[in-house]
């Protein structure tokens, strides 16, 4: 399957990625290869917690998938 240039993320959208994907990192303290369950769970209950809107959460999970 190939992608198009109209299926390509704006650099908006690559630049948020980046930063969910940075900040994801830096709340679990390891490296994306060394990331457990617990980790994701820890992550999306501290997201709650602040009171992010499960659209927000569900945009920051899918940068880091």
């Amino acid at each position: 399957m190939r992608l198009s240039l109209q299926d390509k993320p704006s650099k908006l959208t690559q630049k948020q990625y980046s930063i969910n994907v940075r900040q994801f990192i830096n709340y679990v303290g390891c490296s994306l290869c060394d990331v457990k369950y617990e980790d994701m769970h820890g992550y999306i209950l501290m997201l709650e917690m602040k009171g992010y809107k499960p659209s927000t959460i569900k945009t920051k999970l899918t940068s880091i998938k």
